[in-house]
């Protein structure tokens, strides 16, 4: 009687089992993907034409010219008295005369015992 009475729990123990096991469900099945979130669709003539204005203007903003460079005189009064400039180089030409470094920095980064130009440290 035992037996038979294990029998019958080990079987629903294994029905049980299996059900939770399912990979798939009710729900999942029934996903759609094309179905997306968002607003309701338009009637269909409006819908029409609102597809068409998005696909005629996606270049709308975009330029087609290339725009030039032109190089502009400013005279000392056109320009603010409070516009940061940068330091006078320590030297002229390519070689620095104390370290003799080619193309480095015109002004030594270090000077103020920091990653300094102008007072704005650039080290981080």
């Amino acid at each position: 009687m035992q037996s038979l009475r294990t029998l019958r729990s080990l079987r629903s123990l294994r029905t049980i089992g299996l059900r939770r096991i399912s990979t798939t469900t009710p729900r999942a099945a029934a996903f759609n993907l094309r179905e997306r979130p968002g607003p309701p669709r338009l009637p269909k003539e409006e819908q029409e034409e609102y597809e068409r204005l998005q696909r005629e203007s996606t270049g709308a903003f975009q330029t087609s010219h290339t725009v030039t460079e032109q190089e502009i005189e400013v005279s000392e009064s056109d320009v603010h008295k409070d516009l940061r400039k940068g330091a006078k180089p320590e030297f002229e030409g390519e070689v620095n005369p104390k370290t003799g470094e080619v193309g480095g920095p015109k002004n030594d980064p270090l000077r103020y015992s920091e990653w300094t130009y102008n007072g704005r440290a650039t080290d981080f």
